[in-house]
């Protein structure tokens, strides 16, 4: 697995007077999310303070696999948050623990 930072930006249908657990469709995108974190396949997650997007840490096989990852998320489809720019990461040192979106 390799590590890659996903920068995703707020899409035309995020509301900027919400936040993120106010916005349309969070049920199903923290349910989303939740499977892939699950899953093992998201290290980090969480929303700007700004309402500006989100920042996401994911491990996953590839590149490829980075860019595609949130392709269903209700989000990505409904046009609330960008499929985001994909940078590949090194981790040299973690102090966080585990948490869920819920």
């Amino acid at each position: 697995m390799q590590s890659f930072v996903i920068l995703r930006q707020a899409g035309p249908n995020w509301l900027p007077d919400r936040p993120a657990r106010e916005q349309p469709f969070w049920t199903e995108h923290a349910q989303f999310i939740d499977r892939l974190f699950e899953a093992g396949k998201i290290l980090l997650v969480g929303p700007f303070d700004d309402g500006s997007g989100a920042l996401l840490i994911v491990a996953v096989e590839n590149e490829k696999a980075a860019q595609t990852i949130f392709d269903d998320d209700p989000w990505t489809i409904q046009n609330i948050l960008g499929k985001g720019e994909v940078k590949a990461w090194q981790s040299f040192l973690n102090a966080y623990g585990t948490a869920r979106m819920r």
